[in-house]
């Protein structure tokens, strides 16, 4: 699941997830968050659908707001993800468009997108 724990971010029809508790995310430390809303990011960089707001979760490097992305969410989108040594991609697997690109910080091992365009399904 896509996430991010700045609900300014939202955008569109922003609802909450129903039943409670049904969509959680595991930070990498093991603790458990609930999702609270799920809309849009859109952006001039990113326009990704599907989005959780995850009250409390970190805000990144510099204290901006963060989307976590999920490679296997992205994938079952039709799109194609292909990470290398220093940077990755993402492309639209039946007309190999590139619509994301980003590059690994080494002081984390993270892959950070420059930009994505994620077309409705």
């Amino acid at each position: 699941m896509h996430v991010t724990g700045c609900g300014e971010l939202l955008s569109g029809p922003t609802t909450r997830p129903a039943p409670q508790g049904s969509r959680s995310f595991r930070t990498r430390g093991g603790e458990v968050m609930d999702a609270v809303a799920v809309g849009s990011v859109a952006t001039r960089r990113f326009l990704v659908h599907q989005v959780y707001q995850v009250p409390g979760l970190p805000l990144g490097r510099g204290q901006r707001a963060v989307v976590v992305l999920s490679v296997r969410q992205l994938t079952r989108l039709g799109l194609a993800v292909t990470f290398g040594c220093e940077a990755c991609d993402v492309r639209d697997r039946g007309t190999g468009a590139l619509v994301g690109e980003g590059h690994l910080r080494e002081e984390d091992g993270f892959y950070y997108l420059d930009y994505l365009r994620v077309p409705l399904p």
